[in-house]
């Protein structure tokens, strides 16, 4: 009994999701590595600094900050685009959800979009971000169809959205700061994760850590018996 469950803590701890830099279905990304925002970087807008940072909860760990210096009096909103050039971010997100946790302002404006390429001809595709708190949520955006996406260059052609998410070129999210804000406003993006819905097909990986854990079960079920047999 004692060896089995010391088999089953190991294989526990190995099914663990880890931070890492590129998205893998069913893998949430996080940000625990401090000062290391994992390809994510501002466009050129109005961001103090898009980092990574150690939250003070120990079950977040760190996460994605995006921080802007509206100053010391209350201003008009800030803006600035984040985004992602990173390879694992590029290809077809067909019948995919990605959901984060998000940490924002329930009065700014902020949207999560994608660039894609047709044919030589780029597009970006935008779908608002809806949170109710000023406190972590976790929120849901699918690509599974063109329900609250929207693009100036296709306004209202849900045909060709269904083109576009097999071509992402990148992933990004529009922030803006909310009325009246001033010092310093923080946004925060955390457990981005993607899922396929469409298929529910497990990464193989998972596979073949659940086919160990199975045969793992097999053997010391075996070993016990035998052990308990030459007792007796």
């Amino acid at each position: 009994m004692g060896l089995r469950l010391v088999i089953l803590c190991l294989l526990t701890v190995l099914l663990v999701p880890t931070g890492q830099a590129t998205p893998v279905i069913g893998t949430p990304v996080t940000f625990d590595v401090i000062s290391d925002p994992l390809g994510w970087s501002a466009v050129g807008g109005d961001a103090f600094s898009v980092t990574s940072v150690d939250s003070g909860d120990l079950l977040r760990g760190g996460y994605l900050q995006i921080q802007f210096d509206v100053g010391p009096q209350p201003n008009f909103p800030q803006n600035d685009q984040i985004q992602n050039f990173g390879s694992g971010y590029v290809g077809d997100y067909s019948g995919l959800d990605v959901s984060f946790d998000y940490l924002g302002f329930t009065s700014s404006f902020r949207e999560l979009y994608f660039v894609s390429v047709v044919a030589g001809a780029t597009s970006t595709w935008t779908h608002s971000i809806l949170n109710t708190t000023t406190n972590w949520e976790t929120l849901t955006v699918s690509f599974a169809s063109p329900a609250g996406w929207s693009s100036d260059e296709h306004l209202g052609d849900q045909d060709f959205f269904m083109q576009a998410r097999t071509n992402v070129a990148l992933l990004g999210f529009y922030l803006q700061t909310p009325i009246g804000a001033s010092d310093f406003v923080a946004f925060g993006i955390d457990n981005l994760e993607f899922n396929n819905y469409a298929t529910q097909v497990p990464e193989p990986s998972t596979v073949i850590l659940l086919v160990s854990v199975v045969l793992c079960l097999c053997v010391t079920f075996r070993v016990d018996r035998m052990v308990s047999g030459k007792i007796r």
